[in-house]
């Protein structure tokens, strides 16, 4: 198994009905090869979520589970290029299914910890139809979703690529339209990685596609939750 690819030890994997040694041995051998990666992941992932290393071990073992249980879901069709790109895949999936656990165990936690109010000063509280009904619930969607844009940046752009982004970005004005970066800024930044402000104009439209190929990868990618 030691030979075989992550896509290959995914695919044995989800032979565990069919043959459970083989998917065993599989499981196994994925387990030796990201589990000091993934142990760094989740440290990361419960710092950020729960403020406390108190679940990373939990939440490494529940990501291994997953992994195994769900391997018919990955979809390394797409993947294109050496060994090491497919454990770039891989690796992005895990750090997905990761984070979507830590998110549902927070949910879980903050639905066991929520006391309904029932004292009478509180029904004088009032909603505003004037202001936006934020919820939990979309709050937390938008957390999602920029977990996957991160994510999303970290995987597949290089270091010029996020560069280029990050000072995009600190520019950008969601009031405008048609924003341009200054002319200071443009000809510092093409100084500095040694190119053109045409071309950082086109890398950064290649970055952009990139990302977006990429959640669209996390729809076919992502493994149902149980």
């Amino acid at each position: 198994m030691t030979i075989e690819s992550d896509g290959n030890l995914l695919i044995y994997m989800s032979w565990r009905a069919e043959d459970k040694e083989i998917a065993r041995a599989a499981g196994h051998e994925f387990y030796l090869r990201h589990v000091r990666f993934l142990y760094w992941v989740c440290r990361r992932v419960c710092l950020e979520i729960f403020d406390s290393e108190e679940w990373v071990e939990d939440l490494v073992q529940e990501t291994f589970v997953r992994a195994y249980e769900q391997a018919d879901t990955f979809n390394g069709d797409r993947v294109q290029g050496a060994r090491e790109e497919m454990e770039r895949v891989v690796r992005c999936w895990l750090v997905r299914i990761a984070r979507h656990l830590a998110i549902d165990r927070l949910r879980r936690k903050k639905a066991d910890q929520r006391e309904i109010n029932l004292a009478p000063e509180s029904w004088k509280e009032v909603s505003d139809p004037s202001k936006p009904n934020i919820t939990e619930e979309t709050v937390q969607e938008e957390f999602n979703q920029l977990s996957l844009v991160r994510d999303a940046i970290q995987c597949v752009l290089d270091d010029r690529e996020q560069e280029i982004l990050r000072v995009r970005m600190l520019w950008y004005d969601p009031t405008q339209i048609h924003q341009r970066l200054p002319d200071e800024v443009v000809k510092e930044l093409a100084e500095h990685f040694d190119t053109t402000p045409e071309n950082l104009r086109q890398i950064w439209c290649r970055a952009v596609k990139k990302i977006e190929a990429h959640l669209m990868d996390d729809l076919d990618n992502l493994p149902p939750n149980k």
